[in-house]
């Protein structure tokens, strides 16, 4: 199929292809010669050309600069949508300004609004606030658009590519008791005692006394759980100093070592670059070194600590250190689809206006998230989780899943919850195509 635009946009070519090319499958040529266009050509720009199928193009997306913008959000048979088309246009809204708003977070750069650590939250999205957040919006668009191109392209093929779950998990401390260091362990059974905590206090003394094995340190369970899912489990681990918000423990000790080199050869493995990275890059330099000593290999995956992006900075400098995948994308505090698409996609930057070589994976949903923000009961999480997923399904795309060691090991305040997990597992794979 051709697109025909005025003149090159890379706004535009990047749009088209990720509706085109990456959600339904469609091979695409861009043109801008209408001297060039077959009868299967779409016209996409300021105005028709012969009897071709027209779609007006709204301004953002033939600009290079950036502006305060809050499109405003309408229906078309059901589904929100905004960046109103023109009338003699083949559907009443210009999709592909909408997806290039959502997929290069366009929002993030005009309007960003910091929450304490200083990240872009869903409360201030444009998704969150017309109540589109829960949907692979971009994916529901392109399946719709598509119905609406098979009637003038009869003979268009769409080849959608098949659906996946991508089981992730971060390692933020390998460890809940063991490796803390004298003064923190000894705070710590201080603080038990003072909360007459008597249980966690002899959970603690008999994992030093090696009686016990340490609650966190279970993801030889967490890799058995996942072998009869079809993608491998991808697990990010934190490599930094003990800080604030960096809580590493262990991680120069023989037994961590071990414990991930065997992890190597049988998942993928990517960094977890730490809070105190984001004010000084020499630190994230550091933690990039330790990786590549090692596994013998540098990060080719990576998830950012907390989930927190600076956006373009952070995905500049994942690229200049060679990572090709990153699973960031997602807030913190709520679940949903912060680009709008549960489709893999290329990172846009909007300061030098140009797609680059780094792809983002959405991820839809996260324990702490189901916890601590929408303070769901174990049963509530697993019905939540198994709608989501059942959603990102039928609009197409992957479905990505963001648990903790921590939950996993069910222990302290995350008791129950690897139960909600393995159900979840469980109804994957009683439900598998």
């Amino acid at each position: 199929m051709q697109v025909l635009l005025p003149k090159i946009l890379p706004r535009a070519e990047y749009s088209i292809k990720l509706i085109f090319t990456d959600i339904l499958g469609v091979d695409i040529e861009i043109i801008t010669n209408p001297q060039k266009a077959r009868n299967n050509c779409l016209v996409y720009g300021g105005k028709p050309v012969k009897n071709l199928p027209f779609l007006f193009a709204d301004s953002i997306i033939q600009e290079n600069d950036i502006s305060a913008k809050n499109p405003q959000v309408f229906f078309w048979d059901n589904t929100p949508v905004f960046f109103t088309s023109s009338a003699n246009s083949i559907i009443p809204f210009d999709i592909f300004s909408a997806t290039f708003w959502c997929a290069s977070r366009y929002e993030e750069y005009s309007n960003f609004v910091p929450d304490k650590l200083e990240r872009f939250t869903a409360q201030n999205s444009h998704a969150f606030r017309n109540n589109y957040l829960n949907k692979p919006i971009i994916n529901i668009w392109a399946n719709k658009f598509a119905l609406e191109l098979k009637k003038v392209f009869p003979d268009l093929k769409i080849d959608k590519p098949k659906f996946r779950y991508i089981p992730t998990i971060d390692i933020d401390s390998l460890f809940m008791y063991k490796h803390k260091g004298f003064i923190r362990t000894i705070g710590a059974s201080l603080r038990d005692i003072f909360n007459g905590d008597v249980r966690n206090f002899k959970k603690r003394f008999n994992v030093l006394t090696n009686k016990d094995k340490d609650p966190w340190d279970c993801i030889n369970d967490v890799i058995n759980l996942h072998t009869k899912q079809k993608e491998q489990l991808k697990v990010f681990i934190l490599l930094s100093k003990y800080g604030k918000y960096d809580k590493a423990s262990g991680i120069h000790t023989n037994y961590f070592i071990q414990q991930f080199k065997s992890l190597f050869e049988v998942t993928n493995i990517g960094i977890h670059p730490g809070m105190s990275g984001h004010s000084d890059f020499k630190i994230w330099d550091a933690e990039f070194e330790l990786f590549k000593s090692l596994f013998g290999a540098k990060a080719v995956l990576s998830r950012m600590h907390y989930l927190k992006l600076n956006l373009p900075g952070t995905y500049e400098y994942l690229l200049n250190k060679g990572i090709i995948e990153d699973y960031s994308m997602a807030y913190p505090d709520t679940p949903g689809f912060r680009a709008g698409t549960s489709t893999p996609f290329y990172f846009f930057n909007l300061k030098t206006n140009k797609q680059e070589n780094l792809k983002l994976y959405p991820t839809a949903v996260m324990d702490v998230s189901l916890k601590n923000s929408l303070k769901f009961s174990g049963q509530e999480a697993l019905e939540y989780l198994i709608n989501i997923y059942n959603k990102t399904k039928a609009a197409g795309g992957v479905f990505i899943s963001l648990w903790h060691n921590e939950s996993f090991s069910g222990y302290g305040e995350w008791q129950g919850w690897d139960k909600v997990y393995y159900d979840f597992i469980k109804y994957l794979n009683n439900n598998a195509d």
